[in-house]
């Protein structure tokens, strides 16, 4: 989360930032990690760094802060639940489903929080999961994390409202809400209930591995002779053996 001295401190520090993703990279790779990521401000400097050091481009996204004062009436008939361990498999396919399969390249599968600074709520619609948040709270802030069904964008709206009233009328620090370029559209209904555009960042991948590709063997016309010769029974007959 923190680098330094900053890329604007002056030469020579790109390459102490090369050096330093190097070692980072041996040392993932000893504990068998497959890939770094990382995220950065979109087009700042650091971005230029990580593709030196061999990060690539995933996906992009925008935070947008939650203006202190609006008013977000949550809605009534709008039953988001918490999850349970059952809904697991629920929220993967939805997931699966909304996210690009480079993106899914750079994010792990969301899974159920119950419990501690996170917790999780879905809204079914005929037993299909439709749409996913992620409250996490923080000391200087709170995070929501929301993936919605494209024929859930109705409820885009009512799903951020609520999960703002589960923070409750006490919460007096900022909450700040991702929305990935895939999911753009997001950005209109969380602006209605009075979000402004924080910032935008990019994540980034480093492969730690590739892929060995063996060639598949064929049988060479001396090894097939050789099989047949082993696999063909020998026959004595008896008077061979008389004398």
């Amino acid at each position: 989360t923190f680098i330094a001295p900053g890329l604007a401190a002056g030469n020579g520090v790109a390459d102490v930032w090369r050096q330093l993703f190097v070692s980072v990279a041996t040392a993932a790779g000893e504990m068998g990690l497959q890939q770094l990521v990382a995220e950065a401000p979109e087009d700042g400097p650091e971005m230029t760094a990580l593709h030196r050091a061999g990060f690539a481009i995933m996906l992009r996204q925008d935070i947008l802060r939650f203006k202190a004062g609006s008013a977000a009436e949550p809605p009534s008939d709008l039953n988001l639940r918490p999850c349970v361990e059952t809904d697991t498999w629920g929220i993967q396919q939805l997931y699966l489903n909304t996210a690009p399969r480079l993106a899914q390249q750079a994010e792990a599968l969301p899974r159920p929080h119950r419990s501690g600074a996170t917790r999780s709520y879905v809204l079914e619609e005929n037993g299909e999961v439709m749409a996913y948040l992620e409250i996490r709270r923080g000391a200087s802030g709170a995070w929501l994390n929301t993936i919605i069904h494209p024929q859930a964008e109705q409820h885009a709206r009512g799903v951020v409202a609520l999960g703002l009233a589960r923070l409750g009328r006490r919460w007096s620090a900022p909450v700040y809400c991702c929305v990935r370029r895939y999911q753009d559209w997001l950005g209109h209904p969380l602006q209605s209930l009075g979000f402004e555009p924080f910032c935008s960042t990019a994540v980034m991948v480093k492969r730690l591995v590739v892929p060995v590709v063996e060639p598949e063997r064929a049988s060479s016309a001396a090894s097939v002779l050789v099989q047949s010769k082993v696999t063909t029974p020998i026959v004595h007959s008896q008077d061979s053996h008389s004398s």
